[in-house]
């Protein structure tokens, strides 16, 4: 009864959690026009903000332009004092600004606030986003410098590593996007659910009382996680470098929906010999899921060593996924009947919670 109660706990594991507000990520775009002045475009997803500053003014659930502009003084102030751009010689200042709009990103509208700022000079450059970590430690800015040459450099900001200097060495922008990389697989539930449902599959016998061999299993789920790599690593160039751009809002319903058929696909009998042709044919839209927000970073892409960062990232966290997953499903589906019976009801709670997803996305 124990083992049946904790096959059911990873089940709903599996299935990820409920949150009240979801991490969201801003874009910052800096650009030199001379040797010390600057234009910065900073973009804030809509629900950040009003998740911070209370924006919605009436309650009514949704946050008017009308409620941005009353509002627009608090914004000014929460991302000149947030965000703050200095040298070694001192501070930048604010010289002009334009009046707030809104910009359209994949997965919702954001308020845009651009401005152009003076610095004694810009070699030392430094953008520390720090403060904003006090409202959500899990908020990710992407940060893009256009030097007055035109190359581009892109970057990301976390809690960890929430400050970016121009003289920072390609080593350390790399780690950025390899953490990162990391963070993104660990902290999606959904991705998390379907490579899950995907290494349950492994657990179902070809004959009902064939035995439950770890080393076999482990050998079939890492060609799960190399059928899976294969596809999302494809789609995951292409939209992160500009050539495959969809809206986020179908691609994350097919994903929540992969979730649903990879766990209704675990109550077949040969459950386990399909996993890996699931793991490649919808692999190809968790890149794209992956991609998200970096897709949208530059309109020239991002620069293939930070995309093979992010990359690896995602990987080594996959495979550790796998390594602490499968000893633990081998031990739990021991018995023929844990197998029979728990599996199915593990899956059918992914696949009911993987169904709620798929109603809040369309909605």
């Amino acid at each position: 009864m124990k083992r049946l109660a904790l096959l059911l706990g990873v089940g709903l594991l599996c299935s990820g959690f409920a949150v009240a507000h979801t991490s969201g990520a801003s874009f910052i775009h800096v650009k030199s026009q001379s040797d010390s002045t600057l234009t910065s475009r900073f973009d804030f997803d809509v629900r950040d903000l009003n998740f911070i500053l209370q924006l919605d003014a009436n309650t009514d659930g949704n946050v008017s332009w009308g409620e941005i502009q009353d509002a627009s003084a608090r914004i000014d102030s929460l991302v000149l004092t947030r965000t703050l751009f200095s040298t070694t010689s001192g501070g930048c200042n604010v010289q002009s600004r334009e009046p707030l709009a809104i910009a359209e990103h994949g997965d919702g509208p954001y308020v845009r606030l651009a401005m152009v700022l003076a610095c004694t000079e810009l070699a030392s450059l430094t953008v520390d986003h720090s403060a904003w970590f006090n409202f959500d430690s899990g908020h990710r800015a992407l940060l893009e410098y256009e030097s007055a040459d035109g190359s581009k450099i892109q970057t990301v900001l976390t809690q960890a590593l929430p400050r970016w200097q121009a003289a920072e060495s390609q080593a350390t922008r790399l780690k950025r996007f390899f953490v990162e990389g990391i963070y993104h697989l660990l902290t999606g539930y959904d991705h998390l659910a379907f490579l899950a449902v995907l290494l349950l599959a492994l657990a179902r016998r070809a004959q009902p009382d064939a035995p439950v061999a770890p080393r076999p299993m482990l050998r079939r789920a890492l060609t799960v996680v190399t059928a899976f790599t294969l596809a999302h690593s494809l789609t995951l160039g292409l939209a992160a470098s500009g050539w495959l751009l969809l809206p986020s809002q179908p691609v994350e319903i097919v994903i929540a929906a992969s979730v649903a058929l990879a766990a209704l696909a675990n109550l077949g009998r040969n459950a386990s010999t399909h996993s890996w042709k699931l793991a490649l044919a919808f692999g190809l839209v968790h890149g794209l899921g992956f991609a998200g927000a970096l897709a949208e970073l530059s309109s020239a892409g991002v620069d293939l060593l930070a995309l093979a960062a992010f990359n690896i990232g995602i990987e080594l966290a996959q495979v550790g996924v796998a390594m602490l997953f499968v000893p633990l499903i081998a031990r739990l589906f021991r018995s023929s009947q844990s197998e029979r019976f728990a599996l199915p009801m593990a899956s059918l709670a992914v696949a009911g919670m993987a169904g709620v997803w798929i109603v809040e996305r369309v909605g």
